[in-house]
């Protein structure tokens, strides 16, 4: 009987372990020790690459740009489907055409794929919490969230945060000077540069160089601006990553205009300071754009804790506009 009872003790203990373990899965991978930064000495801001072994700078670049590949072919494709259910919403009687639907299956099908291969490759999402986008600032309504998201890279032990906006509209016509030559064309800056940032806002974060990546994509929603290494300047804090670049409208005389950042497409890799949160921790991020025109400038980004702001080189002729987002770990 004592046998029996021990045996069975035994068994019921191995199925805890087997069940506890299961259950922490994801958890005892999201530890600092899995990090590819253990045992280096990590302080907020941007933690440079020179401070690793050269075959793990070759792992977090190689690793940086085959994700961000992935990021970018998904963002591309979202905002031509997301086109696609506007105008297909737009009309009167909502009826879609045989070759829009071909689209929309096409398109997200193309979606699901990439968005498995980065699951497989072992890029976790951390799930935003419900209803937890709110606009901050009001100051332009014609600027929108169109994507955002938080993971956890269980290779390199990092997380990674994304963040797009897009305009709702083309006001952006609104901001640009006359073409001095209008049969020939040309482009023309719209005021100077302008600044698009994300942000943590309640935590302290380290930034892992040459892992940021900064696309702007035309209003043809076809054509793509890499600015992630040329064309933009970066300031780094222990709060987040702000771009500034300069937006331009082009006039085409044979053909359609275009306008540079109708989509701003932002993300990098980084890991906290003082330790991966806790569970059932929310902690929030914030998408932030400082659009001028005329002659106002974007000077400078101002990061948390709690607050941010955008400089500008005067109080005429420019608004901003952040959002939100709020995850639990």
């Amino acid at each position: 009987m004592k046998k029996t009872l021990f045996v069975l003790l035994i068994l019921s203990l191995l199925m805890s372990v087997s069940v506890s373990a299961e259950s922490n899965n994801f958890e005892s991978s999201y530890t600092t020790d899995n990090s590819i930064l253990s045992g280096i000495e990590v302080s907020p801001g941007l933690f440079k690459l020179d401070q690793l072994p050269s075959e793990k700078q070759e792992e977090i670049k190689n690793r940086s740009e085959i994700v961000s590949n992935y990021l970018l072919q998904m963002s591309v494709k979202r905002t031509k489907l997301n086109k696609i259910n506007e105008n297909v919403s737009l009309k009167k009687d909502n009826n879609i055409t045989f070759k829009e639907m071909i689209q929309i299956e096409s398109l997200q099908s193309e979606i699901n794929t990439i968005e498995t291969q980065l699951e497989e490759m072992g890029i976790n999402k951390i799930q935003p919490e419900k209803k937890s986008v709110t606009i901050l600032s009001s100051s332009s309504s014609d600027i929108k969230k169109d994507f955002h998201q938080l993971y956890y890279d269980s290779q390199l032990g990092l997380h990674l945060f994304e963040g797009h906006l897009i305009w709702k509209n083309d006001n952006y016509s609104d901001d640009v000077s006359i073409c001095p030559a209008p049969f020939h064309g040309c482009t023309l800056d719209i005021g100077g540069v302008d600044g698009f940032g994300l942000e943590s806002l309640n935590r302290q974060i380290s930034i892992i160089e040459n892992t940021d990546r900064f696309y702007l994509l035309g209003s043809d929603l076809s054509t793509t601006y890499n600015l992630s290494t040329s064309g933009s300047s970066r300031d780094y804090s222990p709060y987040g990553l702000g771009w500034k670049f300069q937006d331009w409208y082009d006039y085409d005389v044979f053909g359609p205009e275009q306008y540079n950042a109708y989509k701003m497409m932002g993300w990098y890799y980084f890991t906290f300071p003082d330790g991966n949160p806790s569970p059932n921790t929310t902690l929030s991020f914030t998408l932030h754009y400082g659009k001028t025109w005329y002659n106002t400038s974007v000077n400078s980004f101002s990061f948390g804790p709690g607050t941010i702001g955008i400089g500008f080189s005067s109080n005429n002729n420019r608004w901003d506009q952040e959002f939100n987002v709020n995850y639990q770990f």
